[in-house]
């Protein structure tokens, strides 16, 4: 009886400790429709632009650069199967908000890199406590790393995206105190 009551207490903790580690949860941010894990965007303002180049801030094929009134907007997203002159460029994948620009030309994502989701860095990532972080295109530098995400609480996530397990995780710099943090999710 002791034996199986050690053996029913060694079960119960392995499946609690395995409980506490969970995997990085990966979403495919979809501009022209919400889902249960990002709203639907709500154009607030249509303005015309232009776009010419792939997104900085992710790589994949229907993501573009633009701009319009004198601002970049980064990423927009062209509906795949329309005329091919307008995007939609959302805030953050957790924010309704979205500007629609017009352009001036017929886009054409055909030289586009595609989305690879082992290698490429996600948009928008979410910490485990909660922390939502943006990809930020400065090209800064702190510690001698390069500066990926600005989140919401004024620190930044540098260095390289670790994903060698099923967690990812990144240094969060928090007034130049670096410390690794596991990612929640990541929108891509």
């Amino acid at each position: 009886m002791k034996g199986k009551i050690k053996l029913l207490m060694i079960m119960i903790v392995f499946i609690w400790s395995s409980s506490l580690f969970s995997d990085t949860v990966l979403h495919l941010y979809r501009p022209y429709a919400g889902s249960e894990h990002h709203p639907a965007p709500k154009v607030s303002e249509v303005l015309d632009g232009h776009c010419r180049d792939q997104s900085h801030h992710i790589k994949r094929e229907d993501a573009w650069r633009c701009y319009a009134a004198g601002k970049v907007f980064d990423p927009c997203f062209i509906k795949r199967f329309s005329s091919q002159h307008e995007v939609i460029c959302p805030e953050s994948p957790w924010m309704n908000k979205a500007v629609k620009i017009r352009t001036d030309t017929t886009l054409d994502d055909q030289s586009h890199e595609r989305l690879d989701m082992a290698l490429t860095y996600p948009w928008a990532v979410e910490l485990e406590n909660g922390m939502r972080c943006i990809s930020d295109d400065l090209e800064e530098v702190i510690n001698g790393l390069p500066v990926h995400y600005r989140c919401e609480d004024g620190s930044f996530l540098i260095g390289h995206l670790q994903r060698c397990k099923a967690l990812w995780s990144m240094l969060n710099d928090v007034h130049g105190s670096p410390s690794t943090v596991n990612i929640a999710k990541a929108w891509f």
